[in-house]
């Protein structure tokens, strides 16, 4: 996993995290993303119950799951 970016990135954050009104800033390096990306994802359903099924074949506990109608995101502990 390539984390390089990850300390910059969160300076960069903590410096607007006032001017956004945010509380407070988290992270957790223990986490990766899994996507499924495709504009193909609008005309075939099922994919998300595909990937889904994958994950839960292999023991992969999903954190945080975000959608769009080409994308499919989420995060899992770092395996």
């Amino acid at each position: 996993m390539n984390r390089s970016n990850l300390n910059r990135t969160l300076e960069l954050i903590q410096g607007l995290q006032e001017s956004i009104g945010a509380r407070e800033v988290l992270h957790d390096p223990g986490v990766a993303k899994i996507s499924v990306i495709g504009v193909g994802m609008r005309s075939h359903s099922g994919v998300a119950a595909i990937a889904f099924k994958a994950l839960q074949v292999e023991g992969i506990n999903i954190l945080i799951i975000s959608t769009s109608e080409i994308k499919i995101s989420c995060l899992v502990d770092e395996k």
